[in-house]
């Protein structure tokens, strides 16, 4: 496997994440909530799910695309650090209830987008 694909893959995720963040975030209604950070996390939970269960469950893809892809792609677009930052600038800045509704919604949401995404990568 070529890591330069990898590497093409995570600069096309970073750039997607940017450009999504950017326009989700930059919408009217300020960012008192970090609806960027929360969408390509959703998003990206929902597309590995999907990509996983296209390649072990029906055996569509070869593996080397799941790496490629996931780790790459995906890996790039969804952001586990800007989500934890985000959430401590929350509870920094007093709002608890904005912190717990940002790990309780990406938590949840998250989880459900993986496995929906799997089920519907799977065929079940």
């Amino acid at each position: 496997m070529s890591w330069v694909l990898i590497g093409v893959a995570g600069a096309a995720g970073a750039v997607a994440r940017l450009l999504v963040g950017a326009w989700i975030d930059g919408r009217p209604g300020g960012r008192a909530f970090p609806w960027g950070t929360f969408a390509v996390n959703i998003a990206g939970s929902l597309l590995l799910g999907l990509l996983t269960g296209l390649v072990v469950g029906r055996g569509w893809l070869a593996p080397e695309v799941k790496v490629v892809l996931g780790a790459g792609f995906l890996g790039a677009f969804t952001t586990f650090s800007t989500w934890l930052l985000d959430l401590h600038e929350a509870l920094r800045r007093g709002d608890h209830r904005a912190a717990f509704v940002n790990a309780a919604l990406s938590t949840g949401l998250g989880l459900l987008a993986a496995w929906l995404g799997l089920a519907l990568g799977w065929g079940r």
